[in-house]
């Protein structure tokens, strides 16, 4: 939901303040672009600082900026519209690949036995927030204009993070303190593979 809630009425507000499709087309894009930079970044940090303290301070702040997204309503400068959706769409991408990053793996801790099980419940969950999210945000769009869906989004995500405050620290798992150098895990073939699919276009795209 968080990735698609604004895909609908995002570019309609972005035309009405003058700005055209090659100035905040990468506002999407962004997203992404920061999901790669995380990946990497967490995937050191968080063994030292733990989900524990990352999860409640990624959650807040992404719903800080969803709030502040849908105050762009009443920014009228084209420039300042474009440039301040770039800086607030950044939280998205590091909360998306903290997701990522510790869903799957406290998941598989908690029940080893059912990993098929759990990485297909995941995507499966990931898919539907994706198709969801533009009905939702569509819908709040309709009734209440731009700021609505950001912030009915920014505040159920400042309250997921509040109440990770209170999740017992039993609940996430340890995190595999062993350092990779990333050359060495690139010269893996099936590593090398696995990215090139998960980013190789598919047949609609090309089309």
């Amino acid at each position: 939901v968080l990735l698609t809630l604004d895909v609908s009425f995002y570019s309609i507000e972005a035309i009405g303040k003058g700005a055209t499709s090659a100035q905040y087309g990468f506002v999407f894009g962004i997203v992404q672009l920061t999901n790669f930079f995380s990946c990497l970044l967490l995937g050191k940090f968080l063994p030292i600082y733990g989900t524990k303290f990352l999860f409640p301070i990624a959650f807040i702040i992404c719903g800080v900026s969803r709030i502040l997204f849908g105050v762009l309503q009443w920014v009228n400068q084209t420039q300042v519209f474009v440039l301040l959706s770039y800086i607030l769409r950044v939280p998205d991408g590091v909360l998306f690949s903290l997701i990522q990053t510790t869903n799957l793996s406290t998941l598989v801790t908690m029940f080893p036995k059912e990993k098929a099980t759990v990485k297909a419940w995941l995507v499966a969950t990931l898919m539907i927030g994706l198709s969801i999210g533009p009905i939702f945000g569509t819908a709040l769009y309709t009734q209440g204009g731009f700021f609505l869906p950001y912030a009915c989004l920014g505040v159920t995500l400042i309250l997921v993070g509040i109440v990770y405050l209170f999740v017992p620290n039993s609940t996430f798992s340890s995190m595999d303190e062993t350092s990779y150098q990333l050359l060495n895990i690139l010269k893996s073939p099936k590593i090398v593979i696995g990215c090139l699919l998960y980013t190789s276009p598919s047949p609609r795209d090309l089309s």
